[in-house]
């Protein structure tokens, strides 16, 4: 076996070593891996930190060296990259993993590590303070630019970690499949309510209102959100990301960041949390909302639904004016007889007069915005997403029947189809999820 030459571990001083020595990693077989122009690379790591690349077996001493030797086997041009961007760790980026260790050193007390937003709230608000001691009058000029060339914090705060990381939101079960009630009928909070009840939404015209703003969403978030929702019979949860344009009022959703994360899993809640903020930082994006599924139930929120989505919308309102929207995804509803998943947009109205009340769940409308073309953010989501679902408990049985003589396969197919991006009108895109999802099903 042939060594490399010391280089720096990268990441201002942060080494393997040192994430293998405090468990953020642990050695193994074919963890680490470095995709470069159509080629992967695999590797092992070693317990001494240093990567061995299985087909040649040469060991090397950082994740920099290991990555550049891969990169010029495909390009002998290249001389140099990142190699904690570069290397992945089970699938995730090494930085991911970096950024778990920085966050581990830093003097946090036990709430802060079950709620991790608290100390991206607490930046947030020191922020907004600064803001505001700078400016006391408010004078400022309002801004021209969208969302993609704001430099805020929405994008930072990590609001679907409450209900990824909160241990008594079970999976939905059969018991949950019951029909909304109306708003009307709650009254005050009592310890009797059910927090998983429904709640059926209002509409803004209905309050004798206008949409203070006006939604459109891309189809591709569309059928990311709708595969994940298809893909297990527990409920779901990501980010949505996009841009808002303060003076028309318009709010754009671009993309789903689907959280492959089980619910309760805390230590990889943070590792999840982390890739997908870098990724919409990497996109130029804001935090723009979060989306979960009903599975069985009607896509209508639960009191704790409301709860949550109130929460979101003051965070996301520290510093200036910013749209949250929660996107509730059933693709079972038992009341549904079409295909086609049952989704609502929805936004919370505080209680105006009565402190102890909840929330007013109102629906929002939107318009759909058929991409053009396929892009590769799509493609990586939907392999990455269907990697992490297959062989879990709760994959749905897709050769199951869902009504009549209809599998659930076919079901998903037919739900999908209507938020295809223009260039996969032949099916393509609908034939690669079916190849990924017969192939689980052959393993298993």
């Amino acid at each position: 076996m042939t060594s490399c030459s010391p280089r720096s571990g990268g990441g201002r001083g942060v080494t393997l070593t040192m994430l293998l020595r405090d468990g953020i990693i642990d050695s193994g077989s074919g963890s680490m891996s470095v995709n470069y122009l159509g080629q992967k690379f695999i590797g092992d790591l070693l317990q001494d930190g240093s990567i061995q690349l299985q087909t040649t077996k040469e060991v090397f001493s950082s994740p920099s060296a290991w990555a550049i030797h891969c990169k010029k086997m495909v390009n002998p041009t290249k001389r140099s990259g990142c190699g904690w961007g570069s290397v992945r760790y089970k699938g995730r980026k090494l930085d991911t993993y970096k950024m778990m260790w920085f966050n581990k050193q830093k003097p946090s007390d036990s709430k802060e590590i079950r709620k991790p937003q608290h100390h991206v709230m607490k930046k947030a608000r020191e922020k907004a303070e600064a803001k505001a001691k700078s400016d006391p009058a408010g004078e400022t000029e309002p801004s021209t630019s969208t969302s993609k060339d704001q430099s805020d914090c929405t994008h930072d705060v990590p609001i679907a970690a409450s209900v990824m990381l909160e241990e008594t939101k079970a999976p939905e079960t059969t018991s949950l499949r019951r029909r909304p009630i109306k708003y009307t009928s709650l009254g005050q909070r009592t310890i009797e309510h059910d927090q998983n009840a429904l709640v059926e939404s209002l509409s803004f015209q209905t309050l004798g209102k206008l949409q203070p703003y006006s939604i459109t969403v891309s189809s591709n978030c569309l059928f990311l959100m709708d595969l994940h929702a298809h893909l297990t019979s527990s409920e779901v949860v990501g980010y949505l990301a996009g841009t808002w344009e303060p003076l028309t009022h318009r709010l754009t959703i671009e993309r789903a960041f689907p959280c492959r994360c089980r619910l309760g899993d805390k230590d990889n809640a943070l590792i999840v949390e982390e890739e997908i903020r870098q990724n919409m930082d990497k996109a130029k994006l804001s935090l723009v909302g979060w989306y979960h599924s009903h599975p069985t139930s009607p896509a209508q929120p639960s009191l704790k639904d409301i709860d949550a989505q109130l929460d979101y919308q003051v965070k996301l309102n520290l510093t200036k004016y910013h749209p949250c929207v929660g996107i509730i995804c059933s693709p079972f509803d038992s009341q549904n007889t079409q295909p086609d998943s049952s989704l609502v947009l929805f936004m919370a109205l505080p209680p105006e007069m009565k402190t102890n009340s909840y929330g007013m769940p109102i629906s929002l409308n939107y318009t759909v915005m058929q991409e053009p073309f396929l892009t590769q953010d799509l493609l990586n989501e939907i392999k990455w997403l269907c990697d992490f679902c297959f062989g879990a408990p709760d994959l749905t049985k897709f050769k199951e029947t869902w009504r009549g003589n209809m599998a659930n396969l076919d079901k998903l197919k037919l739900s999908l189809s209507n938020k295809l991006p223009s260039d996969q009108t032949d099916d393509r895109l609908i034939n690669y999820v079916t190849q990924l999802i017969n192939e689980a099903d052959q393993g298993q």
